[in-house]
Order: C-alpha cells, then structure tokens, then sequence
C-alpha cells in the first residue's frame, strides 16, 4: 500500500479538493487553446472561447475524465497550472500524504507518484466534501454550450451500475496500468477501495470484490 507509483486519472480528486479549497464555483470561466495543448488522449467537447462555470468545469472533469477539463480548472482557479500544482502538493501534505508528489491536474504521465494508501487518504476528504461527493455519483453530467446546444458526459466508472456505489475516479495511463478509486455504501457504512496497477480485464472484478468483502455483501 505505501508503494509509489503513478495514479494516473485517480488525482483528478486532488484536483477537484484543491478547486474546491478556492470555491467561487459559480463563477464563469473561459476554455482557452492552451487547456486544449498536450493533454491527449482525453479531451472534452468543449469548444476554445466556450464558458461554463468552475463547478460545471468539474462536474464534467470528474465524470468523464477530461484531461483538458483539468488543465483549464487548475488554470482558471491559480492563475497558472504551476501555481496550482503547488497547491495540490501543499494540499497533499496537508492531508498525510507523505508519498505523493504532483506535477500535473490530470494526471498524465509525468516525474509524479502517490501509493495507495496516500490516495486512500485524499479520497476520504473528497468523500466528506458534499460538493465532490454529489459530482463523483452521477452517471452523466449534460453542458448547455453557449449557443444552447447540449454536451453529455458519461461516467467512466462501470461499478455505478450497483446502487450502492457511490462512485470515485477511474484511471489509466500506460506507466499506472489500470486504477480506481470507489466508495460504496450499505446501511450507513462506507468503504472506500484504491486498486492501482490492474490490468483492464480485472480492474472492474477487483474493486467490486473488495468493495463487497468490505461491506459485507
């Protein structure tokens, strides 16, 4: 559990805790051609020159696992990416993270690390924090674009079909291999389970069975 390794996808909750920590999440903001730069190969729909608000940003940025969303939050709520890496490792310390250092808000791959139990941390606080906690169980999040046409987003976490799971992050990158973050729920117990460095066909199976031996179910 304290082994370090990349997380891919699964920081975006760092990301989202250190959005948050700024708020103003009804405040409008602009996706510009430079969120749209090198962060292949998840991008959303969205159109440079395009405004929604911080708290839409994310919504989409958590369900679908936009790497441009990410790019564009970090942007818009530091003033610049690197300020804002900055603060998810301040953040990160702040919450025990001991193994873990960021370099990005998207999780690409990079000079970066966390290990299970430093994510198992982080997804305990976005668990508690009411904002992330609604955004990460919706199945799918629909934009209003400027010019009044809709953008759907689905949730890439295949383990929301059960109703008592109530959804976390997924991630995958060739150097971290398969990760998911998940929380379930069953008579006011939660859980959370962190699986990082799985392969694709077991990474469902195995958060599931965990998830289960946990709750008991």
């Amino acid at each position: 559990m304290h082994e370090r390794r990349q997380v891919a996808s699964t920081q975006k909750i760092i990301t989202a805790l250190c959005a948050c920590d700024v708020g103003e999440l009804d405040r409008m903001m602009t996706i510009t051609r430079q969120d749209k730069l090198s962060v292949t190969p998840i991008r959303s729909r969205l159109h440079v020159g395009e405004s929604y608000t911080r708290g839409a940003i994310m919504h989409a940025m958590l369900t679908a696992s936009c790497n441009d969303l990410a790019q564009a939050l970090a942007r818009d709520s530091a003033g610049s990416v690197e300020r804002f890496v900055q603060r998810m490792n301040a953040r990160a310390r702040r919450m025990r993270m001991y193994n873990s250092h960021f370099v990005n808000p998207s999780g690409l791959p990079g000079p970066q690390y966390s290990t299970a139990y430093d994510m198992a941390l982080a997804a305990c606080y976005a668990y508690t924090n009411p904002v992330i906690r609604n955004f990460i169980n919706d199945t799918q999040v629909i934009l209003t674009r400027p010019n009044g046409q809709t953008v759907t987003f689905n949730n890439t976490n295949k383990l929301l079909s059960h109703s008592w799971v109530q959804g976390m992050k997924t991630g995958y990158t060739n150097a971290a291999k398969r990760c998911l973050i998940s929380c379930g729920s069953v008579n006011g117990q939660a859980v959370i389970v962190v699986v990082l460095g799985c392969e694709k066909r077991r990474i469902w199976a195995e958060s599931e069975k965990y998830l289960r031996w946990a709750l008991g179910i």
